[in-house]
């Protein structure tokens, strides 16, 4: 029976230790492969905890990939990756913070239909317009020179700084503004990734997956391969035998399935990446933020020691798909070639909503 010490958990809930202590045990060995852990009641009076902790772990963990359950045996420990330990160090054994919850939003219709199942839609009337109309006041009634010029391609200073501040306590992405590119759309983001990379490469897409992703790769100039997914998502055996060097990825929530890639998949996907020095993965986790349980799932550029994944995001569906304004995470060593390349260029986004959304995430509006 294995324990862990309470006393260490900090501002952490009990929830959130009992998490990272299991998946501390898992990757340093302590929990063998196929171990069976105890039963939710025995670990929870053991430890001293509710059940509903216990099981709200289980659930978290399972939906990461580190433990799976057979009905009527338990649960047991997945078989990871060797090389999983060497993220000892990194984000996938780091602690998550403590975040506000973002509840999912109802849509509600007007002509009175019980359900709306379409994608790219928001609940419009749980928008904070008073909140909204109140910033974008006081941005027009600051003196700001800025908002009359153009802005660099990048987007502004202060929505760069903001976004990376959001995705540090909300993501534990460790990011710079330098490497944040602020586009109108992700359709302009995924374009721009195709000039720097270069449109000579073959680009793997999942399938099934967002039929527009194909298209604008194909759009500019680029060779797609479709890559069948399986229940842990986009299937790596069937991505090594083609001679793909870019893998766009929706590992957070695949869409249409919903599947949460496991970290095992994960693992395997960046060590994919890893053989060589030309291969990029772009993560798109578009609507990650939303979940019924549990936290956001930390992304796969937190594991990525290789500088080798281009994050992608957008505010569409945690705001509205009207709003245009979409971001990227870059590499360091892609965003130098990115702003050497594309200096002459101004941003996508107009000045005055960029600086209203600053505010917006900065006076915790957006959380």
């Amino acid at each position: 029976m294995f324990t862990c010490d309470f006393s260490k958990k900090g501002t952490m809930t009990f929830c959130d230790f009992l998490i990272e202590s299991i998946k501390s045990k898992i990757i340093d060995g302590t929990l063998s492969p196929n171990e069976k852990l105890p039963s939710k009641r025995t670990l929870s009076s053991h430890l001293g905890v509710s059940v509903i902790t216990v099981q709200n772990a289980y659930s978290e963990l399972i939906s990461q990939g580190y433990i799976f359950s057979i009905e009527k045996k338990g649960f047991f420990v997945t078989e990871l990756p060797k090389e999983i330990k060497s993220l000892s160090s990194n984000s996938y054994k780091q602690n998550f913070k403590k975040e506000k919850s973002i509840k999912k939003i109802n849509s509600k219709s007007k002509e009175k239909i019980f359900i709306d199942l379409k994608s790219n839609s928001i609940g419009w009337e749980k928008f904070p317009f008073s909140i909204w109309s109140k910033i974008m006041r006081k941005v027009l009634n600051s003196p700001h020179e800025n908002l009359l010029k153009s802005q660099p391609l990048q987007g502004t200073l202060e929505l760069r700084e903001a976004i990376c501040k959001h995705l540090k306590s909300f993501k534990n992405i460790e990011a710079v503004p330098e490497q944040i590119v602020v586009g109108a759309g992700t359709e302009m983001l995924y374009s721009f990734v195709v000039y720097l990379l270069g449109n000579e490469k073959v680009y793997a897409v999942e399938n099934p997956g967002y039929k527009k992703i194909a298209q604008i790769f194909e759009m500019n100039g680029a060779r797609t391969e479709h890559i069948p997914i399986d229940k842990n998502g986009l299937n790596i055996e069937a991505l090594k035998k083609i001679n793909a060097s870019v893998v766009h990825v929706t590992p957070s929530h695949h869409f249409p399935t919903g599947i949460v890639m496991p970290v095992k998949r994960r693992m395997e996907l960046l060590f994919w990446a890893q053989e060589k020095n030309d291969r990029y993965i772009i993560e798109d986790d578009y609507d990650s933020e939303f979940r019924f349980t549990g936290k956001p799932i930390l992304p796969l550029l937190c594991a990525s020691k290789n500088e080798n994944v281009i994050y992608i995001n957008s505010f569409s569906k945690t705001l509205s798909p009207s709003f245009r304004i979409s971001y990227m995470v870059l590499p360091k060593k892609l965003s130098e070639k990115f702003n050497s390349k594309f200096n002459f260029c101004s941003c996508t986004v107009n000045s005055f909503e960029q600086y209203a959304l600053a505010d917006f995430i900065k006076e915790e509006h957006y959380s």
